[in-house]
């Protein structure tokens, strides 16, 4: 006799979105760490996470502005010709830099 086993059907919980508002501020965050200047980076961002960042809930209405380009925590905004939202940050000064160096080593 040929038994077959029937399928079983298993829950598979939604995958868990991303928080696009919070890997931002930590991304512009570490950068501050290591002494890059806010007017030295620039927020690569898809057209999605600009989206959601314009209309989320979490975001202040003085975190974002609208004057002159958009920027985010006074971080200038460049929105598409990305897949993957990015920070770009220039180099820290050299003070910063050793303020860095010196935190991290105690």
């Amino acid at each position: 006799m040929n038994q077959t086993t029937p399928a079983l059907s298993r829950y598979t919980p939604p995958a868990r979105k991303r928080d696009a508002v919070s890997e931002l501020r930590n991304a512009i965050a570490e950068a501050e760490g290591r002494g890059v200047k806010r007017k030295a980076m620039l927020l690569h961002l898809t057209h999605s996470d600009a989206s959601l960042l314009k209309r989320s809930n979490e975001v202040a209405q003085n975190e974002i502005s609208f004057d002159g380009g958009m920027t985010f925590l006074g971080v200038k905004v460049e929105i598409g010709e990305v897949t993957v939202s990015a920070l770009t940050a220039g180099k820290p000064t050299a003070k910063a830099a050793a303020k860095a160096a010196a935190d991290s080593a105690s």
